[in-house]
């Protein structure tokens, strides 16, 4: 009975050894596999494997109670699975979130690129910035291609100072900037790409500066100054001459804030 026990302990203990070996094989794969439907599908295969393997820690836990180095084992193991099974069943849920946003903006993404409405240029740059987020190096230069489609048809906003202009309009360009740096970052291994990537974010960071206001006008909203034609007030706001002497014609504030307006000669 004894030899049988042993024996049992012996098998059960190789069997947390294997266990072991096939978690990290899956955690491995689950960083490699990354092609929208084709990753969530193996999601959730491995959903459905990990409930096997906690299933089997549980056994072992049960019909191991006389041997405490095995116990502490078994429960080692466990953990390691409820730990995946939060990663897995985490990712499963952003994944489904975004097919759902993608599903929603559909009419936005065609094959040949990205098809973008004026009224929603800015909410397509989530989208792109969770593609990019997952992308491997080959999947850049794509991801790349739309962020510029979709940053030309914020240009034409910003020009025609569409009512779009806002908040939303700065948070669209703040991803897209993240998501050329993600590229500038991981895409080393292609310096052609990484080239484009930079020319890229030095056009978005000009562009958040005229959405944000630096360099722009208060008064008029028209971006760019040039020396002959400025003057700033003295809490740093810089507005065009022929602005800011109408302005100051009948206000005795700056535009943008309480301070009273100096103009600098």
């Amino acid at each position: 009975m004894a030899e049988k026990k042993l024996s049992s302990f012996s098998d059960m203990a190789t069997m947390l050894e294997d266990m072991e070996g096939v978690l990290q094989k899956m955690m491995m794969n689950m960083s490699r596999v990354r092609h929208g439907n084709d990753h969530y599908e193996y999601l959730t295969s491995m959903m459905e494997n990990l409930d096997f393997l906690r299933e089997s820690t549980e056994v072992i836990i049960t019909n191991s109670s006389s041997n405490p180095f095995l116990v502490d084992k078994a429960v080692n193991v466990k953990n390691q699975v409820l730990h995946a099974l939060d990663l897995v069943s985490s990712e499963m849920t952003a994944l489904r979130g975004e097919y759902e946003r993608v599903m929603c903006q559909q009419d936005f993404c065609k094959s040949d690129g990205v098809d973008i409405k004026f009224m929603s240029a800015a909410a397509c740059a989530p989208i792109i910035k969770a593609e990019v987020d997952t992308v491997t190096l080959l999947e850049m230069a794509a991801a790349l291609e739309k962020m510029e489609i979709v940053f030309k048809n914020m240009l034409i906003m910003i020009r025609d100072r569409h009512p779009a202009v806002d908040s939303h309009m700065q948070h669209g360009l703040k991803l897209i900037l993240e998501s050329v740096n993600f590229v500038i970052v991981n895409g080393s291994a292609n310096p052609f790409l990484v080239d484009r990537a930079i020319d890229l974010k030095n056009e978005v960071v000009v562009a958040c500066d005229i959405v944000s206001f630096k360099n722009v006008c208060r008064i008029c909203q028209h971006h760019g100054f040039d020396d002959f034609d400025m003057k700033g007030a003295e809490c740093g706001h810089d507005f065009h001459e022929r602005c800011v002497n109408k302005w100051h014609e009948s206000k005795g504030t700056c535009p943008v804030c309480p301070y009273v307006l100096m103009l600098i000669d």
